[in-house]
């Protein structure tokens, strides 16, 4: 905000405020990306064991607050730009978009979180499971295991994200256990029958 304050009362300084500014939301972008989606707060001060889906989701809203921001920033600039230069806002628009790309490359790694888990805990589970033994009544122990995974994480994504968010997370992790789970039960079929 003080970049912004300066525009106002220096307008001969709107040009490099804009530069300033853009710059600013460049390196938060790319940074929260590098800690985050790159794993780089595993190896830098702050020494994370992992990251989880509680770091994901604070990265989420924060990228969201300033897109939010974006729009307010943008219109405090433009007054303080002449007409000609407007074209120099540009910038915060393609920002905009790519702080958005991020944002969606968040939302994937929910469903990827719980593809992990699916494939490589989950999945074998369903070889081991005699079917016919077991019978209908009894659920089988990877449904149970995937219940409760996608349950903790709606547990941790329920108090950080916003209604609108948690719904896209959660269709987006639905959409792919009712295209995996088949998938996952017709090669255990297609194994028995090879057997």
């Amino acid at each position: 905000l003080g970049d912004l304050a300066a525009a106002a009362h220096f307008q001969s300084l709107a040009n490099e405020v804009v530069g300033k500014v853009c710059e600013l939301l460049r390196l938060f972008n790319s940074r929260t990306q590098q800690l985050v989606l790159g794993a780089g707060a595993i190896h830098s001060a702050a020494k994370l064991k992992s990251i989880n889906a509680k770091h994901l989701a604070l990265v989420s809203q924060s990228l969201g607050m300033v897109c939010g921001l974006l729009p307010h920033i943008r219109a405090a600039l433009m007054a303080q730009l002449p007409r000609k230069q407007h074209s120099l806002l540009s910038d915060l628009d393609k920002i905009k978009q790519d702080i958005q790309a991020h944002a969606e490359k968040i939302l994937a790694k929910f469903v990827s979180i719980v593809a992990s888990i699916v494939e490589s805990s989950l999945a074998p589970q369903i070889m081991k499971t005699n079917f016919d033994v077991d019978g209908p009544s009894v659920a089988p122990p990877f449904l149970d295991g995937i219940y409760k995974n996608v349950a903790k994480l709606h547990q941790v994504l329920v108090a950080l994200l916003p209604h609108d968010e948690l719904l896209d997370v959660f269709g987006r992790i639905y959409n792919y256990l009712d295209t995996k789970v088949p998938e996952l039960f017709q090669s255990a079929h297609d194994f028995s029958k090879s057997q």
